[in-house]
């Protein structure tokens, strides 16, 4: 997108940043900087003593998340087709939701949908007379659905600054 970075952020960073010490800081300076401006959430967590001592896990999450944050946009393309995309699964869900499947079993580590047992089958259908499961169930639905386009309109926002 077209952030900048934070000119205070980087005012505060020792540079050379040699000593152990000053090295903490500026990974603790930028962590906090992508955190609090950026709204890199995943980045929360990470103890910045761990990148600094070359921590494999904490390294590989700090580049992950701070890749999708600002790549992963980018990568999707075309925004209209994406929120197309997006309009369509959410109307194949609330189908699904309508007859009664709230759980959806995924294969192995996949997002492919796994075989349902006939005793899954026999429970969906006493399921499906149950309204307040249903109205639960697409309640559940619309707040994520609405969590996610926050998500969205704020790093958007970022983007117009």
């Amino acid at each position: 997108g077209n952030a900048r970075g934070d000119a205070s952020a980087l005012a505060r960073a020792s540079f050379p940043a040699q000593a152990r010490v000053a090295k903490r800081r500026n990974v603790a300076l930028a962590l906090e900087t992508a955190v609090e401006t950026f709204g890199v959430e995943g980045l929360r967590g990470v103890n910045p003593d761990d990148v600094v001592d070359g921590n494999l896990a904490a390294t590989a999450t700090t580049l992950y998340h701070l890749r999708v944050h600002f790549q992963g946009p980018a990568a999707l393309g075309d925004w209209d087709e994406v929120h197309r995309e997006t309009e369509s699964w959410r109307e194949r869900r609330r189908a699904q939701i309508s007859v009664g499947v709230f759980r959806r079993k995924f294969f192995k580590d996949t997002l492919a949908s796994a075989a349902e047992d006939e005793d899954e089958k026999d429970e969906r259908e006493v399921s499906a007379s149950d309204e307040d499961a249903v109205a639960e169930a697409m309640f559940a639905e619309e707040l994520a659905d609405a969590r996610l386009k926050s998500t969205v309109h704020e790093s958007n926002d970022d983007d117009i600054e």
